[in-house]
């Protein structure tokens, strides 16, 4: 898909210009080996005769989570980009992908779509001295690049023997890790060629193309028109001259204002539309949202203070704990109140069980907390910023 340009020839380009100036941090996968007996037999017998060992490549296995199987038979190949080292990294493995982004990776969409199995497996190997990763059809080069010290990891995935859809591969010759990149995009291979890169051909097949991940974000007004009755005004809690439904409107909408502003991010508002509160996730799914951040604002008895958050109890879809973890560290700097904790409950814009989309409530303060209000007034544009600031975290972190 030659959408997948605009983002990859420009990242592509930094690792080029920056690779070798930056530190590589990260996760090192050396642990996903799968020693036999056999292959630790094998090593004691050369230690004792102190000779170097090479393991047999071909009984290594992958970890059983190294492919996530669809049942169409595909799985897409997901792409992510280290800031430090400039290494652009491939994995089928979800959790490998969240594990990633925790540790700082970005989280770019999909390179390509990949076949669960065939008979032209795709290697894996790491470099523990230069932190980077390889990916080769050619077993020559995985037996190679083993005996010189890369670690192999395993089938990474499979190539389409049909060769329906080429990934090319280019290498980068300035760059120590980061070296090679890998596409479906014709053009891009042709640019990165131009700006100094050596195109080395076809590195293997895949299925589909891929394509780059477009982030879009639900931001729900709590309460307002329609949230619990059609044409009738929710004003949610009060205090202090107050009206919730009105703080969460304005809120909102300046949240939105410098999320699209500052940081080019495509955000939903949705304020006083009528959608009542239990259907706010199927109107997010049906927008095709990725990621669903709700504001609210407490009550309880004029004297609790404070700031908190929820994600569903029972019912959160994968990733709603990185998010609210994200939207709630930003919330809480914002206003200097009491950190009341990331909490779970049963609620139902935050389910996600039939949506899989992540969300979280915020409870910014307590609407009937005099003091929390007046600090929170002060405070709104830098609420609004820290907000915005969250959810750009939130898409570069992959939602």
């Amino acid at each position: 898909m030659r959408s997948l340009k605009a983002l990859f020839v420009c990242l592509a380009t930094f690792v080029m210009l920056f690779a070798i100036q930056v530190p590589a941090f990260g996760v090192e996968a050396d642990d996903i080996l799968v020693e036999t007996p056999e292959a630790v037999e094998a090593a004691t017998r050369a230690q004792e005769a102190g000779e170097a060992f090479v393991p047999d490549i071909d009984s290594i296995e992958a970890p059983d989570s190294a492919l996530r199987a669809a049942s169409d038979g595909q799985t897409e190949m997901y792409r992510l980009y280290n800031p430090n080292s400039g290494e652009h990294f491939y994995t089928a493995d979800m959790n490998e992908r969240r594990n990633l982004v925790a540790a700082g990776w970005r989280y770019e969409g999909v390179g390509w779509v990949a076949p669960t199995s065939s008979s032209a497996p795709v290697y894996r190997l790491y470099n523990p001295n230069a932190g980077d990763h390889h990916y080769t059809l050619d077993v020559a080069e995985r037996d190679n690049l083993s005996s010189l010290g890369w670690n192999y990891e395993g089938v990474g995935w499979y190539s389409d023997t049909d060769q329906t859809v080429m990934v090319y591969r280019e290498y980068n010759p300035n760059a120590i890790a980061g070296a090679h990149n890998f596409t479906t995009d014709e053009s891009e291979d042709v640019y990165l060629g131009s700006a100094g890169w050596n195109r080395e051909g076809v590195a293997w097949y895949a299925l589909d193309y891929g394509h780059a991940k477009v982030s879009y974000i639900y931001l729900d007004a709590g309460h307002g028109l329609g949230s619990s009755s059609p044409g009738v005004y929710d004003s949610g809690a009060t205090g202090n001259g107050y009206i919730e439904a009105e703080q969460t409107a304005e809120l909102t909408e300046l949240t939105a204002k410098y999320a699209r502003e500052l940081y080019g991010l495509n955000v939903y508002t949705n304020v006083n539309s009528g959608v009542q509160y239990w259907n706010r996730q199927a109107d997010a799914n049906a927008r095709e949202c990725t990621s669903f951040v709700s504001i609210h604002f407490n009550a309880f008895d004029g004297v609790a203070t404070g700031t908190e958050s929820y994600i569903h109890s029972t019912a959160a879809a994968p990733g709603s704990d990185t998010l609210q973890s994200i939207m709630h560290s930003h919330l809480v700097k914002s206003l200097g109140l009491r950190d009341r904790g990331t909490k779970q409950r049963e609620l139902s814009v935050c389910n996600g069980s039939s949506t899989g989309i992540p969300a979280t409530l915020l409870e910014v303060c307590f609407v009937d907390n005099s003091y929390d209000m007046q600090v929170y007034r002060q405070k709104i544009d830098g609420v609004a910023r820290e907000l915005a600031a969250g959810l750009n975290e939130a898409v570069n972190a992959g939602f």
